[in-house]
């Protein structure tokens, strides 16, 4: 089995800490997401994706990023998370920002298949 790389386990806090400091200093309205697939996901095998995205972005525009990255058909569907909150499609990347970013600067999000018998984390 592919072993998935994890953000933070890839770069020490500070790193991150800088980058997203960085990035706020040049980009005030922007937010940076890494999008991590679930490990108890059945999805063939991902690491993390980082970008950043304007505040106002709703989850549903960050959903067709992330189907298109993972090259999900449209038919396709996951759900998305912070922590263990699913996320809904008309929240705004500023709102998720302000309850769940990390101390490093950075919004994570985490998906996996939509499941209809619920999810174990």
């Amino acid at each position: 089995m592919k072993q998935i790389l994890s953000f933070q386990n890839t770069r020490s806090f500070d790193e991150r800490k800088n980058e997203s400091d960085n990035c706020k200093y040049l980009y005030p309205n922007d937010i940076l997401v890494v999008v991590e697939q679930l490990n108890t996901s059945k999805l063939p095998r991902q690491n993390f994706i980082k970008f950043k995205m304007p505040n106002t972005m709703t989850i549903i525009n960050v959903l067709q990023y992330i189907k298109s990255k993972i090259k999900l058909s449209q038919y396709d569907s996951i759900n998305l998370y912070c922590g263990k909150i699913l996320l809904r499609i008309d929240q705004t990347l500023k709102e998720l920002y302000q309850q769940f970013k990390d101390l490093d600067g950075f919004l994570y999000i985490s998906y996996i298949e939509m499941n209809s018998f619920g999810i174990q984390f």
